[in-house]
């Protein structure tokens, strides 16, 4: 999991990003990003980090990997007791 700040209206927000990367013998690997709703520029460097550093570590061509993204509205994303909608507000 990465907890990254984000700066919006001259405050710092707390963006969660959910990271898996599962990994058969048998199949290609499929890294899974889930958090908040960000832009296409965003996930499309994200991706490209990811699968990089994936690629590095584990030693498997960066055309191998599968990346999914799974967005959430923050009515759908809980902070301890409170929904991320109503912090950023």
């Amino acid at each position: 999991m990465f907890i990254i700040p984000i700066v919006k209206n001259n405050r710092i927000m707390i963006y969660i990003l959910l990271i898996k990367i599962y990994l058969r013998s048998d199949s290609m690997p499929v890294i899974t990003i889930e958090g908040g709703k960000i832009t296409k520029e965003q996930k499309e460097q994200l991706v490209k980090e990811v699968v990089t550093s994936a690629s590095k570590i584990l030693n498997i061509p960066e055309q191998a990997f599968v990346t999914l993204i799974k967005e959430n509205d923050f009515d759908n994303i809980g902070n301890g007791t409170e929904l991320l909608s109503n912090k950023i507000k």
